[in-house]
């Protein structure tokens, strides 16, 4: 079982080698998410969001891109493919 820490900084640390820039900010709405700015791949998260909030933005990103080149951990692959969002591993 991986807890919650782990696998967020596991997932940043992922989305950092595929050039996804995580930012934290004060936000009157909305609840962040993946985009692109500039055409530059961006993840914009709320101050105060819970882990297990981020964790489902970070996966829902990884979603979207290519992991096809960089190692994934096994643990990280189950969550991608089986849609999971949770963080109880």
């Amino acid at each position: 079982m991986v807890d919650e820490r782990t696998l967020e900084k596991t997932l940043v640390d992922i989305l950092t080698r595929l050039g996804v820039t995580v930012r934290t900010e004060q936000m009157d709405y909305g609840s962040g998410g993946y985009c692109r700015l500039d055409d530059e791949p961006l993840i914009v998260l709320p101050l105060g969001l819970h882990t297990a909030k981020r964790i489902e933005v970070f996966l829902g990103a990884l979603r979207r891109l290519d992991t096809s080149g960089i190692f994934i951990p096994p643990v990280i692959r189950d969550l991608l493919e089986d849609g999971d969002s949770g963080p109880d591993i």
